[in-house]
């Protein structure tokens, strides 16, 4: 049997677009949010409203791509709330999105999404600090083609605990 995604844990997870269409940018190089990006961004910060067992610990938004650490929370005790699961939460903001950029119809003639997603279990302290870093990291990646790293707004600061 494979494991429970609904589990109480986090997870890293990578949605790409169709084809690896450069939606999510105003230009491939710049960093600034199209108005796709801008909207993926919405949905992004309201999947925690939308699925109140889920944190959004960190995320960055590329050209091509979402990059994403959710956490599970898991019900809590005496509470008849259910722990969604990645894939849900996942199904849910790709329709979300798709929703809102064709502007409300369910079938668009183009498919905004590849069909699935990278998701992986993050088992420890360091892999949770190596995804941090490598999510931080990713816009950095692709200064050498002439764009500038995008600051804060792609990316949920920590929390103040």
């Amino acid at each position: 049997m494979g494991f429970d995604y609904s589990n109480s844990a986090s997870y890293f997870i990578t949605i790409c677009t169709a084809h690896r269409q450069k939606l999510f940018w105003t230009d491939a190089y710049d960093g600034s949010l199209s108005e796709t990006g801008k909207i993926a961004d919405e949905e992004i910060l309201a999947l925690p409203d939308r699925f109140p067992l889920t944190e959004i610990d960190k995320y960055v938004i590329m050209p091509d791509h979402v990059h994403m650490i959710i956490t599970l929370l898991g019900a809590l005790p005496g509470t008849d709330k259910k722990t969604p699961n990645i894939a849900n939460i996942v199904g849910a903001f790709k329709a979300k999105v798709t929703f809102r950029c064709t502007d409300g119809h369910d079938r668009p003639a183009v498919s905004i999404w590849q069909k699935s997603f990278y998701d992986h279990v993050i088992r420890n302290d360091k892999e949770y600090s190596d995804t941090w870093n490598y999510i931080d990291g990713n816009p950095r990646r692709i200064v050498g083609a002439g764009m500038t790293a995008p600051e804060s707004p792609m990316t949920v600061p920590e929390t103040n605990e």
